[in-house]
């Protein structure tokens, strides 16, 4: 896989591209810090695989909304180009652009994981939301419906009654559903997708132990 770091130090001036057919904002040594800050507040500690699995959900995300966007990590988390402290804070806080955080990044991680998250952004973890980046907390979300009806277009008629579920996340299932309909999607993914359909039909509360290769 070719590797876009610029310095024998990856992670003290990392530059990268996404992997999409659409180039966009590179994200930098400061976006991947913002990433950090971000998948501490939401997730915690990445001490199981479906942690680990929502965070690889939750970067790309963010990943395919910069490459729409053309907009780097740092403002659409922050609200800012270069944040400083007074600018982290949790999930939708008003921006001094009009815009409200679609996500935390109220508090600093007590290890980091650079590592890991460039590993998500130059592609050694396929992206599961295949180019989408709309999605709610399960928890948190009030209407839910909506967002899978208008939004990503769902109906019950259709056997597809819920998004892409990782960790206490929704994803608009509508990338990975296009994927599996061309023979794109990865075993893993499908495995994953019949796994949940089974859980939903049983049961709408939903818990996953699916090992991940590293």
């Amino acid at each position: 896989m070719e590797n876009y770091a610029s310095t024998k130090d990856p992670y003290s001036s990392f530059r990268l591209r996404r992997r999409t057919p659409i180039m966009s904002i590179i994200p930098l040594n400061n976006d991947i810090d913002i990433l950090d800050r971000m998948i501490f507040s939401e997730i915690g500690e990445l001490d199981t695989d479906e942690k680990k699995l929502a965070a690889i959900a939750l970067v790309n995300a963010f990943l395919n909304l910069s490459s729409e966007t053309k907009e780097s990590i740092a403002i659409l988390l922050t609200g800012e180009e270069f944040p400083e402290k007074v600018h982290f804070g949790p999930k939708d806080r008003l921006f001094s652009n009009g815009r409200r955080a679609l996500a935390s990044t109220e508090f600093a991680p007590l290890f980091n994981n650079y590592k890991f998250i460039t590993d998500i952004c130059i592609g050694k973890y396929p992206d599961p939301l295949h180019g989408e980046w709309i999605f709610f907390r399960v928890d948190e979300e009030k209407h839910q419906d909506y967002i899978r009806t208008l939004l990503w277009g769902l109906n019950k008629n259709d056997g597809f009654k819920y998004g892409l579920r990782y960790g206490d996340y929704e994803f608009s299932p509508i990338g990975f559903l296009k994927a599996k309909a061309t023979s794109k999607a990865p075993q893993d993914q499908l495995e994953r997708w019949d796994q949940q359909k089974l859980i939903d039909e049983g049961d709408d509360h939903f818990s996953y132990e699916i090992e991940m290769e590293t």
